[in-house]
């Protein structure tokens, strides 16, 4: 059976449809050609909506922390070199293994009360 060059454009223009589909179906992501975060802050005192964070690669020697403020809903970069930078990164490699919800993570902390003398009593000073 001979196969006209009509032919085998058509089949070999079927072939490439079928492949470029099947790439665009696959999953692809998305790589950083660099770091993320090129100004971080230390430390950060307003409350946080959410957070994302990106493991150190290829692309960026650190680990990024990119938080959402709840006052204006803008994206800035936390440190992982500060207080509350490596306790979201704790809390998230935590998520990670174990599963979990990460609103948890941005709770404040609260301060432990000071111990009362006596059940109910405050102390007073004269």
């Amino acid at each position: 059976m001979k196969s006209s060059p009509y032919t085998r454009s058509v089949l070999l223009a079927f072939t490439l449809c079928i492949t470029l589909y099947k790439a665009q179906v696959g999953g692809s992501a998305f790589v950083p050609a660099r770091c993320s975060c090129p100004a971080t802050y230390t430390n950060m005192r307003l409350k946080l909506t959410d957070f994302t964070v990106i493991s150190k690669g290829s692309h960026c020697s650190a680990d990024e922390i990119i938080v959402r403020l709840e006052r204006n809903n803008k994206e800035v970069c936390l440190s992982p070199e500060g207080p509350r930078g490596k306790r979201l990164l704790k809390c998230w490699n935590r998520i990670q293994e174990n599963g979990g919800n990460k609103k948890k993570c941005l709770r404040r902390r609260t301060r432990k009360q000071r111990k009362r003398s006596g059940p109910g009593k405050r102390r007073t000073t004269s």
